[in-house]
């Protein structure tokens, strides 16, 4: 039923075939999801997040199989839906997953770079950031992140995680 309303709903954005005409398959669904996902991500309005939970891709600590989106959300909006898609330049791409949602959250210590706010910081190659987890292969890191600061503590160094767990929930 759910891939029914989908399909319908970007035959109807497609304005070029009935829903009927569109197959149920697994990757037909898959690839018209990505096209509604591209056109829903360029407005101006919409912002980037998650609601996977918090992954570790080494043993002992690999649990089932999450969603990639559990590994990748960021870095597909900043590699091959920004970068290689062209949908938005990066800087949007950026706002989109930091001060767009701070701002809706009314969040007024984070989602930008200023004095006063917590030093929560992604510095990534944006040449090769890219989201490498798969639906067949999920547990597995995106590419490109050279360091990640939560709270101003170091979490990746060189690409490598450090241990620190700085983070708490934020309300």
């Amino acid at each position: 039923e759910l891939r029914k309303s989908l399909l319908a709903r970007i035959a109807l954005l497609e304005q070029r075939r009935a829903p009927a005409d569109l197959q149920l398959g697994d990757d037909v669904t898959r690839q018209a999801a990505g096209q509604l996902l591209r056109r829903v991500l360029q407005l101006d309005y919409v912002m980037v997040a998650s609601d996977a939970t918090a992954q570790v891709a080494h043993e002992p600590h690999i649990e089932g199989m999450p969603h990639p989106r559990a590994y990748g959300t960021f870095s597909k909006v900043l590699g091959p839906l920004s970068r290689d898609a062209g949908l938005f330049p990066l800087e949007t791409a950026v706002a989109k997953m930091t001060g767009m949602p701070a701002r809706q959250l009314v969040f007024t210590d984070r989602g930008l770079v200023a004095a006063g706010y917590h030093a929560d910081l992604a510095i990534f190659d944006a040449g090769r950031v890219a989201d490498n987890s798969t639906f067949k292969k999920p547990h597995q890191y995106s590419t490109g992140m050279v360091h990640l600061f939560v709270n101003g503590t170091p979490v990746i160094e060189a690409g490598k995680l450090t241990g620190s767990r700085p983070g708490k929930v934020v309300s």
